[in-house]
């Protein structure tokens, strides 16, 4: 297991998605246009490091979405209640 930070970037027209994993041993940036496809990305390393690892093919499905929290209340009213 390792901590990742979640960061929407200001990218103009579109945001930027932004995952960093903050373990010092290991420190990968993942930018995508979407937070599905910052977490699809993480979900296929960590799929190819398993397999590598194990042999075994272990499928990781991850929700952009929810990975970012966008689910949780809280989260949606902070972001609703934004300045434009």
């Amino acid at each position: 297991r390792v901590m990742y930070l979640c960061e929407i970037l200001d990218g103009g027209d579109e945001p930027i998605f932004r995952v960093t994993c903050v373990e010092p041993s290991a420190p990968i940036v993942i930018q995508r246009p979407t937070s599905s496809g910052v977490w699809a990305e993480i979900g296929k390393r960590a799929f190819e490091l398993r397999q590598a690892a194990t042999g075994r093919a272990v499928l990781t499905q991850l929700s952009g979405p929810e990975m970012f929290g966008f689910g949780n209340p809280t989260i949606a009213k902070l972001i609703q209640d934004m300045p434009e």
